[in-house]
C-alpha cells in the first residue's frame, strides 16, 4: 500500500464479538469518528490510483460453461 498510496494512514477495525472487537453494526460509525487525514484534492488523486490498478479481470467471450445447459435430445440418445 505504501507504493500505491504514499502519506495516506491506513486504520484497521477488528470486528467481532469479543473483547477490543467492534461489533459489524457499529463498524461506520467507528470509521465516521476517525480523524480527516486528507484535503479533497488528495482524496481523488489516491482514488485515481486505486482505480488505475483495474483490479477486475477481463471476461473471457463466448458461452459460460457453467451456465450452458445440456441438450436434452442428446441425453436421451436421440
Amino acid at each position: 500500500m505504501s507504493r500505491i498510496a504514499p502519506n495516506v494512514p491506513v486504520h484497521v477495525i477488528q470486528t467481532g464479538r469479543g473483547e477490543n472487537l467492534t461489533p459489524l453494526s457499529q463498524v461506520a460509525k467507528k470509521a465516521k469518528k476517525l480523524p480527516k487525514a486528507l484535503t479533497k484534492q488528495e482524496v481523488q488523486a489516491v482514488n485515481k490510483r486505486l482505480a488505475a490498478l483495474g483490479t477486475r479481470l477481463p471476461v473471457p467471450k463466448g458461452i459460460d460453461p457453467f451456465k450452458a445447459r445440456p441438450d436434452r435430445k442428446a441425453s436421451r440418445g436421440r
